[in-house]
């Protein structure tokens, strides 16, 4: 296979691994989402003491790393002013970032086309910035070959960068596939009760000590008020 077959299939391969990864996270998040539910709602009917439980989801939100688009350029200009030593790169990824700038730098861009095209060439630029920078290759090339331009320029020892990437994003799906919110994705019903019993086990709720009498800040029938609180105001009423 010629080396600009081979490049097409590197990226198509690539292109659809990253995809790939994507779809995997996003089932796993949707379990995590619904994994957690569960658990909450099973503490607050246990109305057991836990304490890392429930100070994990007392920030929630707050632990998010997903990033919009004004996070990633603030990233790169801090990585910008930050840097102290010139990055070398080489020399066909500083010439395929160039015919990236060109094309899709916002002075570039000619004010006669629709808002949706605008959008993609100011995404591709930010992009590939961003790739430039932190020396991801790969997605500089796919950038660049997505909007058209040439890049058989690659060198051709400069190729194993995309094996490279291909095995990092296949490691990548490996470990979602080994978590526990993708065996609970894919689980029935009397499997995710047994996920739901060994966690019961695993963090002792059903232990006497787990079910000691305690005192909570909040209101009414707070998950956090002991059962010996709740009998205490049935004596009182």
């Amino acid at each position: 296979m010629s080396q600009t077959g081979t490049l097409k299939r590197s990226i198509l391969l690539v292109k659809y691994l990253k995809e790939e990864e994507a779809q995997h996270r996003k089932i796993c998040e949707e379990a995590k989402i619904n994994l957690e539910s569960e658990l909450k709602m099973l503490h607050y009917e246990m109305n057991v003491f836990d304490l890392s439980f429930d100070g994990q989801f007392e920030t929630e939100g707050e632990g998010n790393t997903g990033k919009n688009r004004k996070d990633i350029d603030t990233d790169y200009q801090e990585i910008e002013e930050d840097r102290s030593i010139i990055t070398r790169h080489p020399g066909w990824v500083k010439k395929i970032f160039k015919k990236i700038v060109f094309i899709t730098h916002p002075d570039k861009i000619p004010e006669k086309l629709s808002s949706n095209i605008k959008e993609i060439f100011l995404n591709s630029y930010r992009d590939a910035k961003l790739a430039f920078d932190m020396h991801e290759y790969v997605d500089l090339s796919i950038i660049a070959s997505d909007i058209g331009i040439d890049i058989n320029s690659i060198a051709v020892h400069d190729m194993s960068l995309f094996k490279k990437k291909e095995i990092e994003i296949r490691g990548k799906i490996n470990n979602l596939k080994k978590s526990i919110f993708w065996v609970w994705a894919h689980s029935n019903e009397a499997d995710r009760k047994k996920i739901i019993n060994e966690f019961l086990n695993t963090r002792d709720w059903t232990s006497r000590q787990s079910m000691r009498k305690k005192s909570r800040k909040g209101p009414g029938k707070h998950p956090g008020k002991s059962i010996s609180w709740a009998r205490n105001l049935n004596k009182k009423d």
